[in-house]
C-alpha cells in the first residue's frame, strides 16, 4: 500500500506519515507500506496525540528493543498506552517501564482531584492482542473499497460535499500506478466538484511528485481557498514556495503550519533552512534548537546540530542581523 493511499484509508496526513518513514519508525522501503505499517501509524498518532513526544516514544522503541532482542518495529506493537503520556509492556502479570525495566502500577485515571485507587491485577496475558486492531483496519480497507465500487457503478448526478460517491472517486485515483491517470481523475473530481478539499490536495501531491511546483501550488491555493487553516495544505504550500524560492510566503506558512500544529517537527526544521538560506541565522538557529528538542534522536537531528555549529561558526563578534531589526521601532 502506498502512502497516499494509507493516508486516506487512516484519515492521517500524509507529511506526517512521511515524516514518521523517513526517520524510521515506519519500516517498509521505498513508497510501500505493509499492514504492520498500518498498526504502526495508529499506534503512533495516538501517542502523539496523548502528549507522548518523538524523542520519548525513540527512547522507549530502543530500550524495549534491546530488552526483548528484536527491532524497534516489533517493540512498537509490543507497548501499551497507560494513562496520560506513559507507554508500559506487560511481561507475565507484571507491567513494567521499557527503559528502566522497573514495575509501574496500574491506576485508574485520575478525576476531579480524588484519590487515586489502585485497579485490581490482570491475569497474565501476551502483549497486547491484535486481532481486534487487525479486523478494525481491515474492515476500514473494506469500506473504502466498498466505497469505490459503489461509486463507479452510481449514476447520480451531483453527488453532496463528501459523499461516498466523491470519496470512492477520491480513493480510485490515489489508488492508480499511473500518475497520468490518476492525475486524469483528479482533475475530473475537481472540475465536477470544485469545493472537494481532499482532491485539491491529492492533485498537488502529484504536480509536486511530478516536479511540475507551479501547478502543484495552483492545486494548494485553491485547497487554502476553501479551508484556511488546512495545515496539510500550508505545509505542502510552504515547501513549495520555497523550492520557489518565494521565501516571505514560504515562512508565513510555515509559522501558520506551526500555530496550527505545534507538535510537527520537521515544520521547524524546514522553516530553518529556508531561515538559513536567508542567512537569517539567529531565527534559524532557534528553530533548529526547538526542533532537536522535539526530536534529538532522528536521523534530520545530526544535521541540525551540524547547521547549528556552522551558524556558531559563521557568527562573528558583530551578531547577525534578525529579520525584523531593520524596522528599529518603525
Amino acid at each position: 500500500m502506498r502512502i497516499s493511499e494509507a493516508a486516506h484509508i487512516l484519515s492521517i496526513p500524509r507529511h506526517k506519515i512521511n515524516y514518521w518513514k523517513s526517520t524510521g519508525l515506519l519500516e517498509s522501503s521505498g513508497d510501500g507500506l505493509g499492514f504492520e505499517d498500518l498498526k504502526r501509524i495508529r499506534l503512533l498518532e495516538k501517542w502523539r496525540s496523548s502528549g507522548l513526544t518523538l524523542q520519548r516514544i525513540r527512547k522507549l522503541l530502543k530500550s524495549q528493543a534491546s530488552r526483548a532482542g528484536e527491532g524497534a518495529g516489533q517493540a512498537m506493537l509490543q507497548l501499551e498506552l497507560l494513562h496520560g503520556p506513559l507507554l508500559g509492556v506487560r511481561e507475565d502479570a507484571s507491567l513494567l517501564d521499557p527503559v528502566q525495566g522497573q514495575g509501574l502500577l496500574d491506576f485508574a485515571p485520575p478525576s476531579g482531584g480524588q484519590i487515586l485507587e489502585m485497579e485490581p491485577r490482570k491475569a497474565p496475558h501476551q502483549p497486547e492482542d491484535w486481532s481486534e486492531q487487525d479486523d478494525e483496519i481491515l474492515k476500514m480497507l473494506e469500506e473504502r473499497l466498498a466505497e469505490e465500487e459503489k461509486g463507479l457503478d452510481a449514476r447520480i448526478p451531483g453527488p453532496e460535499w463528501g459523499s461516498p460517491e466523491e470519496g470512492a472517486r477520491l480513493f480510485e485515483a490515489i489508488r492508480q500506478s499511473d500518475p497520468e491517470r490518476a492525475m486524469s481523475t483528479l482533475e475530473a473530481i475537481v472540475q465536477d466538484r470544485p469545493d472537494y478539499l481532499p482532491a485539491r490536495i491529492e492533485l498537488g501531491n502529484l504536480f509536486f511528485e511530478k516536479g511540475d511546483l507551479e501547478s502543484a501550488s495552483t492545486a494548494y491555493e485553491s485547497a487554502l481557498e476553501l479551508d484556511p487553516d488546512c495545515v496539510e495544505a500550508l505545509y505542502n504550500l510552504a515547501n513549495v514556495y520555497y523550492r520557489l524560492e518565494k521565501f516571505a510566503a514560504s515562512i508565513r506558512l510555515f509559522h501558520r503550519s506551526i500555530d496550527l500544529d505545534p507538535s510537527f517537527p520537521e515544520s521547524y526544521y524546514n522553516l530553518a533552512l529556508v531561515y538559513f538560506s536567508l542567512k537569517y541565522f539567529r531565527e534559524s538557529a532557534e528553530l533548529f534548537e526547538s526542533y532537536l528538542e522535539m526530536d534529538s534522536d532522528s536521523p534530520f537531528a545530526e544535521n541540525a546540530r551540524d547547521f547549528l555549529d556552522e551558524i556558531q561558526e559563521l557568527q562573528t563578534d558583530e551578531p547577525s542581523p534578525g529579520l525584523f531589526d531593520d524596522w528599529n521601532g518603525r
